[in-house]
């Protein structure tokens, strides 16, 4: 029986690399449902290895994670929402990106010098 819970430990071990492999190389965003749905099936498969052989600081580990990545796949199966909060520095703009405060805009560097006509 212990060999299933080794089996399950090294599936979730290849998930997660593999997660952060295709993430690092640009095959998958980071942020897509492809990416936490490996989360999802390493954070599973550790922790029930972790538990059945009482590596209790990896249980925790990937409880933790587990709780993480369900929350982050259950947002992307809700759908995109508008979001209003910005980074520190930032401000919205009109397209929903966010710019910094310190960058100059070009409106304003363009009203401050007259245009010269010919």
């Amino acid at each position: 029986m212990s060999l299933v819970y080794d089996i399950a430990g090294w599936i979730g071990a290849l998930a997660l690399l593999g997660a952060y492999a295709l993430v690092s190389r640009g095959r998958v965003a980071g942020d897509g449902p492809a990416f936490q749905a490996l989360n999802l099936v390493g954070a599973i498969g550790l922790l029930v290895n972790g538990v059945h052989h009482q590596a209790w600081p990896s249980a925790v580990l990937n409880a933790v994670w587990l709780l993480i990545g369900a929350a982050a796949f259950g947002a992307l199966r809700r759908g995109p929402r508008a979001s209003t909060r910005t980074t520190r520095g930032s401000r919205p703009t009109t397209t929903g990106q966010t710019t910094d405060r310190n960058a100059p805009d070009a409106r304003s560097a363009h009203s401050s010098h007259p245009q010269e006509h010919s």
